[in-house]
This record gives structure tokens, C-alpha cells and sequence, in this order.
């Protein structure tokens, strides 16, 4: 009886363990992944929503490594970004590019499902998208891109 008694206390302790480590939600209302992320984003030393974008990851645990680039637009021709998708900033993560303002729901449901595509994208500096100013006018499209083709990847 004993016995039992301590493998049903061990298995409520591992519920509860695995309970607490579930995804949660920030102040901001984005989710934060249950566990470390780490990315390296590359950016011009002079634009400061790129800054905002590494503040944003870092808000939400990810740790992140900066990388100043002289030429972002050959770094990005360079990973394959189509000038169609591009933003102002490149991340790379899980074997991905992320280009631009990319909300973490889309990161997080990239990594989960890793497609076989080369990364994603939110083109242009659209207001309100992580790290820039303004007021949201949506959702915002963010599209997948391989090699030349860009596809819609989903709203977030």
C-alpha cells in the first residue's frame, strides 16, 4: 500500500512539474515558449527598430545573439530572401531565416512544424508588427519563402 501511495505521489508531482513548464502568456499577450530559444539576429548598426525586435525577443526568452551587418541587402540576397518578402533585419533560427518584424507565433509554429522551406517572412516595416511603432491595422501576413517563390505562410 505504501508503495502505491509513493508512485501516485511521484506521478502528481510530475504532473505538476510538467503543469508549470506549459507555454504562458506574457504581459503583452504573446505566448512564451515552455522552453529556451536562442537566435542570432543580424541588423544595420543605425536602425533602431531592429533594436526594438531584439528588445522583443528578449522580453518573451529567447536569447539572442546580434550581429551587425555594413550591407543588409546582400546578407539577405545571400540567405535567399526574395526582395518581394524582405523586411529591414534577418534572423536566423532552428536551420530557418526570419526576415523582418515576425510576430513569435509564426517563429513558434515554424519550429513546430518545420516545413521544408527555407524561412519566413513579414515584408516591409508594417506599424505595430514587433519592434515598430504605430497601431496594428490586422493581422499581419506573414509568407514562407523557397528559394524564389513566396507563398502565404498565415495571419498572425
Amino acid at each position: 500500500m505504501v508503495q502505491k501511495f509513493v508512485t501516485l505521489l511521484g506521478a502528481i508531482t510530475l504532473s505538476l512539474t510538467l503543469g508549470a513548464c506549459s507555454t504562458s502568456t506574457a504581459p503583452s499577450g504573446q505566448a512564451i515558449s515552455p522552453t529556451p530559444r536562442a537566435a542570432e539576429v543580424h541588423l544595420s548598426p543605425t536602425c533602431t527598430c531592429c533594436t526594438e525586435y531584439v528588445s522583443y525577443l528578449r522580453r518573451n526568452g529567447w536569447t539572442v545573439e546580434v550581429v551587425e551587418e555594413a550591407d543588409m541587402v546582400a546578407f539577405q540576397s545571400d540567405r535567399g530572401i526574395p526582395e518581394s518578402a524582405r523586411g529591414c533585419h534577418t534572423t536566423l533560427v532552428g536551420g530557418y531565416v526570419v526576415d523582418g518584424h515576425v510576430p513569435l507565433a509564426a517563429i513558434d509554429r515554424l519550429l513546430a512544424e518545420q516545413p521544408e522551406i527555407d524561412g519566413i517572412a513579414l515584408p516591409g516595416m508594417p506599424a505595430g508588427s514587433p519592434g515598430m511603432s504605430g497601431t496594428a491595422d490586422g493581422a499581419f501576413l506573414v509568407v514562407a519563402f523557397d528559394e524564389d517563390e513566396v507563398t502565404p505562410f498565415g495571419e498572425f
